[in-house]
């Protein structure tokens, strides 16, 4: 198994392609020291240019991380991003715990890179959900795709958010038991990176890593339902019943 397409990482790091525009030659997600410091003086940008915050939490290994990069400097993405954007790249690292950054806005574990998540600098909400998935299969997407789609969330921004709000304030109990429900599957997750980013990482430099396919297959299979789960769940708040998955417990639990 290839380390560089298994895509899922994270490290962080701010900057703006309007500032400062990367080749793909060079290393496109950087490290930063202190990430929330970072998040907090993007959306001090965002909100003093009134754009939106483009997250995007990604791995300079990851097949599909490199694909959006190449993307994400074209100069069609370039110019949608300069007019409506205040650009945050996270460099994803070995399974790194990001729950820190990702808590406050109410999504706790990223579940694989490249993931591009569209935020509301005023209420800190993410407004794509239901299409963060859509982007960790980057290399299937093109320039165009990536402009046309950022180009919509933008314009879509202020229908999302009260959107966001008022399910939230209707439906307050229901949202805090399906964040309780992600949150411990987020602690899951984590663990299951704990394991499995070492193993990554041994891969990388020996080519080989003792039980990492069968594990990786496993967790992999998890985090996809769970992902897909949790995107039902907030779409049928207004159902008469809110149906809460369970999961089989992995191997190494």
């Amino acid at each position: 198994m290839q380390v560089k397409y298994l895509c899922i990482s994270v490290f962080l790091y701010v900057f703006s392609l309007s500032v400062y525009s990367l080749t793909v030659e060079k290393t496109f997600y950087e490290e930063h020291s202190d990430p929330l410091e970072q998040f907090q003086t993007t959306l001090q940008q965002a909100k003093k240019n009134n754009t939106l915050i483009l997250m995007v939490i990604g791995a300079n290994w990851c097949h599909d991380s490199r694909a959006l990069a190449e993307q994400l400097n074209s100069d069609a993405v370039k110019e949608v991003i300069n007019q409506h954007y205040s650009l945050m790249l996270v460099n994803a690292g070995w399974l790194t715990d990001l729950s820190t950054l990702l808590g406050p806005l109410g999504h706790p574990v990223y579940f694989g890179t490249p993931s591009v998540f569209i935020i509301d600098p005023v209420h800190e909400i993410i407004l794509n959900r239901p299409s963060v998935q859509r982007w960790q299969s980057a290399h299937s997407e093109s320039d165009s795709s990536l402009a046309h789609y950022l180009t919509l969330q933008n314009e879509k921004a202020s229908e999302r958010t009260k959107l966001v709000l008022t399910r939230k304030s209707e439906n307050s109990q229901r949202i805090a038991q399906v964040l309780a429900f992600e949150e411990q599957q987020a602690k899951r997750l984590y663990h299951a990176y704990s394991i499995l980013g070492p193993k990554l990482a041994i891969e990388s430099q020996t080519g080989h890593a003792q039980e990492l396919d069968h594990l990786w297959e496993e967790v992999r299979k998890y985090r996809y339902k769970l992902q897909r789960d949790l995107v039902v769940l907030y779409q049928s708040m207004d159902n008469e019943e809110l149906y809460i998955p369970e999961y089989q417990r992995l191997s190494f639990e």
